[in-house]
């Protein structure tokens, strides 16, 4: 089903394995990132300019350690980095676009909701990929052991958001609904990972962990 969903809409899957499979581990000391963070920074470089300083928030990590991670992704050629901040290359763009095909966009909610409970919380939008999933365990438990306290999968119909199976959605139509909007522009077929912990940078980890697994992704 993966290899159909990917062919369908001429993916190319190695730009999510070349960003996953940076190799980012030395000896000695555990590495203080994942290759989550590498993915998750290089996608928060794209949304626009940004300083190293406001990268270390986002990601909830070190000044020291985030400046590691920009070396990596600009070594690769994937960014350009001055003392003004941080921007994609021609290459990072042309990545970009390629991610783009099937992370349609990553949302941070500011709004609190019974079904993250009332935690903060993040949300991915993938195209199209509402035949990958099923009752959203498998995503539940990757983003936790990413640092999430939990996600939930949705998938998009009749341009609301409903839950794949076993829940029955009315009970949560009013929850469900918020998020829609919160959201914005979601498309039939697509599916959407919302993540959430009582720190946002753990449910932004969490999310991406989620919803690379959804696409079988290994990391």
């Amino acid at each position: 089903m993966l290899t159909y969903v990917l062919y369908m809409q001429n993916i190319n899957v190695e730009v999510f394995k070349e960003l996953l499979n940076i190799p980012h581990k030395t000896k000695g000391a555990k590495p203080s990132f994942t290759s989550i963070d590498l993915i998750s920074c290089f996608w928060l470089i794209s949304e626009g300019k940004t300083s190293r300083a406001n990268l270390s928030v986002a990601l909830g990590l070190g000044e020291g350690t985030v400046r590691t991670i920009i070396s990596i992704l600009s070594n690769l050629g994937y960014i350009q980095a001055d003392n003004s901040g941080c921007t994609l290359s021609l290459n990072g763009i042309s990545k970009k676009k390629e991610l783009s095909l099937i992370i349609n966009k990553v949302v941070c909610l500011k709004k609190q909701n019974p079904l993250t409970f009332n935690l903060p919380s993040c949300a991915i939008v993938l195209s199209n990929c509402k035949g990958l999933v099923g009752n959203g365990v498998v995503q539940r438990d990757r983003a936790i052991k990413y640092g999430a306290d939990g996600a939930t999968t949705l998938i998009v119909e009749d341009g609301k958001l409903m839950f794949p199976e076993e829940f029955e959605d009315s009970q949560y139509s009013k929850e469900l609904n918020e998020f829609t909007i919160e959201i914005k522009e979601l498309k039939d077929g697509d599916t959407v990972i919302l993540s959430y912990s009582n720190e946002l940078h753990l449910a932004q980890r969490g999310c991406w962990a989620a919803a690379l697994s959804l696409l079988n992704l290994n990391f």
